[in-house]
This record gives structure tokens, C-alpha cells and sequence, in this order.
């Protein structure tokens, strides 16, 4: 069983009336705790659930659904060192690349790229590190709870990982850099720090949320249109790895000030904190980015870290911050568009030359902010929807790029049925919120139950798909839904295995089990009135076989290792006898 507690446990004295306030959403870490007494008929459920687990686990192996030939291939292609298999950057594709190429493009991008220098092993002290990092924790203490203290007390200090996918939708096919910073020092600093900029970042006026919410804010601008206008998009070039670290700080530091005023607007798990203590665990997080590539170690000095928890907040910020400044500056060329991070749309009224000296100026503003500029009177791409100019109206319909491959999950593959049918149902839903004509959205359907066909999934799966979509009206789709809260919910959590579907045994094993303990405990079926659920997670899958962050990857270090079954560890019993003792 498991089950994650939110980071929370305030002060009661700050949190006034939330019933008017807007909550943000709180950070999930799972819990720790384990009942000091267990409850005797609890300890001989979990038990005798344990060894039910492990018996219908040996006798119902999980049999995998490739071919012995098709393992093998699989096999070679993992021990192949002449070549490295990527995902790509966008389109859902798959990349295979000569190893030679992939290196070389990794390390052009780090060795002349100002943003990177490498690091002499003597250079990188992990223990002066973790000691600059615990004195910094130690200030914040008095603005913590106990339990975040302690959370952000207990760190890993391992070097993040940079591997590049390649984005092949652009020329010469140059990689994107993702810095995994799983088991980092500074990974739950940022973590932190993402939700003290959540609150700034919420009273930005022009951010897009996503998709609903750009279809949204473009109804704001159909009285605006008329025969010239023109449809503008711009994006900033390597916005991530181009912000200088003292400017970015300086601006980050400076909205987080001036927004503490709305923090009682809201209900938020962390208390604010001294804007100088902010830029203290700014510095740090941002300057001390170190990672490994091919055995080598570097550091990132310039610019957020694509990877980092709270760069998206960081780059939000920075980005309104920098268009604040300039129009303070040009006034008389403010340009009113909406923004999702560093891609931006807008309409123009004035004429094309007007734009294109907007644009100079914007581009000369700053040397380290760098824009590319798209504009039409007719259609223009932005995120996944291509927006249209008709009749002095704004319509909308779907974009993909030419590199977009279409796979979906594939029906023959190893998931849960009730996930496989509703795959067609909510990419459904997706064209008929974006598309705004019903002929053109007929069109799209048409193509989709094509390409569902070419990925083996039934006729009559996706024709009950599209007959639900006819039941909804198009501005329900375009509303926001609460969100359900299932966190009472008790969950077995076990690898998927389509014989325990079938056979339906660990469900009823599992319902005989808590039958027995409700009976003698009616206390629980109070608590709990609903059975435990299983919830299934992705077994061993070709990704995992294939890919790795690591460069070299493991398999290819090292002789694989047997791995010995885990259907006891995903069972989780502390977390379920901590839940509930609790």
C-alpha cells in the first residue's frame, strides 16, 4: 500500500479563513512515519496480504508479450556501443544516433557554450557543499515546520546528469540539454523555492496556463480584429542558459517583494520568507548546478537549469520582469500578447514596418535576450493550435509538427483495458476543444480513428469514443474541472499483469482480507468505507531497456545484474500500517 502525506503541518496562526482564498497546489513527499504500536488485526491483515501478493506472483508470472527473436534484437541494440537511442525532443518520435555524433554534439554544446565551464575533480568539494547547504536550511528553520526541517535536512549529494535530445524537427538535428537532478543537493531547495514563486508567479497578467487557457484569453481579442491585423508569435533563443545569473536573481528577488502583499490572497503550504534570505537560496541553487557527462564534470555558471524544479516559476518571472522593464523604458511601444514561458502571441494593429521596428528595439534591449519573430494576417501556429483569421474572427484549429509521429499506445501492448479504451476518448476531447468548426473537427476525427486504427485499436472502441464526443458542447471543454481529491483512498500498488486481470484473484483475495478485518474492526469500514484499490504501474517496458540519462549507459559500464522480484517492495506495508494507525 501507499500513500503520500502533503507538505504542509502550518502554523494554524498564520492561515486564516481559506474559504476565499486560492490554494496552491501543496508539495507531495511520501511519509516516513511508522506506528510505534500496531494494532494486532492490522499487522495479521498486512500479513497474510503480503504473502498472498508473493504466492499469486510466482504462480501468475508475468509472461512478456515479445518474441524470443524480438528479445534478442532488443538485447543487441542495448549492447550496441556504436550507437545511442533516444527520444526525441517533440513529435513522440524515437532517434537512433551513431554514438560518435551524439558525443560529439554534447560536448560542442558544453565546451562552447559560455554557460558551462569544466571542473577539475579537485575543484568540487561535495562536503564543503552539503555543509554550505545544511547552514542555509538552519536559517530557514524558524520559517519551516518540523516536518519540512527535517525533509530538507535529508539530502542526497550526488552530481545531476546532462544528456541532450534531439530535436528533430530543426536542421542538423542539435540537441536540447535536460539536467536530471534527481538525487542533487540542491533539488529540494528548488523545490522550495517553486512554491515560494508560485504566489508571484500567479499575479503575472499574461501568462498562459496551457492550451484551455490560451483558448480562453483568445476570446478577449475578437472585437480587436479587423482586416490588418496581424497574428504575431516571437520566442526567446536558449531563453534557460541565456539568463545572467545576477540579473535574474536581482529581477526574481524584486517580484517576489512586491507580491508579498497578496500573500494572504491565498492558501499555500510554505510561509513567505525575508526577500534577502530568498536570494540567499537563490545564489546558492543557481550557482552550484554541477553535473557529469561522459565521466567529466562541469557547471553550469549562467542561466536556470533545464531540469530544475523551480525554473519554470524563475523563467516566468524573469521573462515579465525583462518586458516590464522595457516598457517602462519604450512606452510607446508596448505590444500587449500573452505568454507561455518564452513563446509568445499577440495580435498588432499598426502596420507591418511598426512591428518590425518593435522588434529591433526589443531585440537590442538586452544582449543575452535574443527573439525569433512569426507573423501572417491569415493563420499562425502557437503551442499545439493554428490560429486563423476568418471573416475579422479568430478560429482555431490543430497544430502538429510535420515531425509529430502519432504514437499512441499501442492496443496490443501490456496495460490495463480501461486505460487503452479511454486513450481515443481524451484525444478526442483535445480536437473538440481546439477546434473550433465542426467540419474541420469532423476532418481531424476522420485522421485520428485512421492513425488509432493503425495502432490496433478496435473499430467499435474508437466509434463509442466518438459518439460520447457528440453528447458534449464545446465551452464545457473549455471550463476547468475541481479536482477530484482521492487521497483517503487505500491503494495496493503492483506491476501490471494482465493474469491478475483476468483472473481478478488479487481483488478477491484482497476483498476477502479486508472483509475479515472490517468485521472484527467496523471502526475501519468507517474510516474507509470503500475497498483498497489496485492500481497497477508499468512493468520492464523497451523504453527502459533502451534509454538512459547516463552517458555511457549502465549496461554498457558494467555486466547486467539480476534483478530479483519487486512485487514485495511495491506492496509498501509500512507506508499502509503508518496510514492506517494514523
Amino acid at each position: 500500500m501507499n500513500k503520500n502525506r502533503n507538505f504542509n503541518s502550518q502554523n494554524n496562526n498564520y492561515k486564516m479563513d481559506n474559504k476565499h482564498k486560492t490554494k496552491i497546489e501543496p508539495i507531495i513527499i511520501p511519509s516516513t512515519w511508522y506506528p510505534p504500536n500496531l494494532n494486532p488485526d492490522i499487522n495479521t491483515f498486512c500479513n497474510k496480504l503480503k504473502y498472498h501478493v508473493k504466492v499469486i506472483n510466482e504462480k501468475y508470472k508475468n509472461t512478456p508479450n515479445l518474441s524470443k527473436y524480438e528479445r534478442i534484437a532488443l538485447n543487441k541494440l542495448r549492447n550496441n556501443k556504436n550507437i545511442i537511442i533516444k527520444a526525441a525532443d517533440k513529435g513522440g518520435g524515437i532517434c537512433v544516433m551513431n554514438t560518435s555524433d551524439y558525443t560529439e554534439k554534447m560536448l560542442n554544446h558544453l565546451n562552447s557554450n559560455p554557460a558551462y565551464i569544466k571542473i577539475e575533480g579537485s575543484s568540487y568539494d561535495p562536503k564543503m557543499l552539503l555543509n554550505e547547504y545544511l547552514e542555509i536550511v538552519l536559517k530557514l528553520k524558524c520559517y519551516l515546520s518540523k516536518k519540512q526541517f527535517n525533509w530538507l535536512m535529508e539530502v542526497k549529494n550526488e552530481l545531476g546528469i546532462i544528456y541532450g535530445l534531439p530535436k528533430i524537427h530543426k536542421k542538423d538535428i542539435p540537441l536540447r540539454p535536460i539536467i536530471s537532478q534527481c538525487c542533487s543537493l540542491t533539488r529540494k531547495l528548488h523545490i522550495y523555492i517553486q512554491q515560494l514563486l508560485k504566489i508571484g508567479e500567479a499575479k503575472i497578467p499574461n501568462i498562459i496556463k496551457d492550451t484551455t487557457d490560451f483558448l480562453n484569453k483568445l476570446h478577449l481579442l475578437k472585437d480587436k480584429i479587423s482586416d490588418d491585423t496581424l497574428l504575431v508569435t516571437m520566442d526567446v533563443e536558449s531563453l534557460y542558459t541565456n539568463i545572467p545569473l545576477d540579473f535574474g536573481i536581482e529581477l526574481l528577488v524584486e517580484h517576489y517583494t512586491r507580491t508579498l502583499r497578496y500573500w494572504n490572497d491565498f492558501e499555500i503550504d510554505v510561509k513567505p520568507i525575508p526577500p534577502k534570505l530568498l536570494k540567499i537560496i537563490l545564489e546558492f541553487t543557481l550557482r552550484n548546478c554541477y553535473f557529469t557527462f561522459n565521466n567529466l564534470i562541469y557547471k553550469q555558471i549562467i542561466g536556470l537549469t533545464m531540469g530544475g524544479a523551480s525554473s519554470v516559476q524563475e523563467a516566468n518571472i524573469i521573462m515579465y520582469k525583462f518586458f516590464e522593464r522595457f516598457n517602462h523604458e519604450y512606452p510607446s511601444q508596448v505590444w500587449d500578447h500573452y505568454r507561455f514561458i518564452d513563446d509568445l502571441f499577440g495580435i498588432w494593429s499598426n502596420d507591418e514596418n511598426s512591428l518590425k521596428i518593435y522588434f529591433n528595439t526589443l531585440n537590442n534591449y538586452h544582449p543575452n535576450f535574443k527573439f525569433t519573430i512569426n507573423y501572417s494576417k491569415l493563420e499562425i501556429p502557437f503551442l499545439d493550435v493554428k490560429v486563423c483569421k476568418i471573416n475579422n474572427n479568430l478560429e482555431t484549429t490543430l497544430y502538429t509538427k510535420p515531425t509529430d509521429k502519432k504514437l499512441y499506445l499501442n492496443y496490443l501492448s501490456e496495460h490495463t483495458e480501461h486505460i487503452k479504451k479511454s486513450i481515443p476518448f481524451s484525444q478526442m476531447l483535445r480536437l473538440k476543444r481546439i477546434i473550433s468548426s465542426e467540419s474541420e473537427l469532423n476532418f481531424h476525427l476522420d485522421k485520428m480513428t485512421v492513425n488509432f486504427i493503425n495502432r490496433k485499436y478496435p473499430l467499435s472502441i474508437l466509434t463509442t469514443a466518438r459518439n460520447r464526443l457528440t453528447s458534449i458542447d464545446r465551452p464545457i471543454l473549455l471550463k476547468y474541472k475541481p479536482k477530484i481529491n482521492t487521497s483517503d483512498n487505500l491503494i495496493l500498488i503492483q506491476v501490471y499483469n494482465n493474469k491478475l486481470i483476468k483472473n481478478n484473484i488479487l481483488k478477491k483475495r484482497l476483498a476477502k482480507l479486508w472483509d475479515s478485518l472490517t468485521i472484527r474492526n467496523p471502526l475501519f469500514k468507517n474510516i474507509w468505507p470503500k475497498y483498497p484499490m489496485i492500481v497497477f504501474k508499468n512493468g520492464k517496458n523497451i523504453k527502459n531497456m533502451l534509454i538512459s540519462s547516463k552517458f555511457p549507459a549502465p549496461w554498457q559500464v558494467k555486466p547486467d545484474t539480476v534483478t530479483r522480484d519487486t512485487a514485495l517492495d511495491d506492496l509498501n506495508i509500512e507506508n499502509l500500517l503508518a496510514l492506517m494507525t494514523a
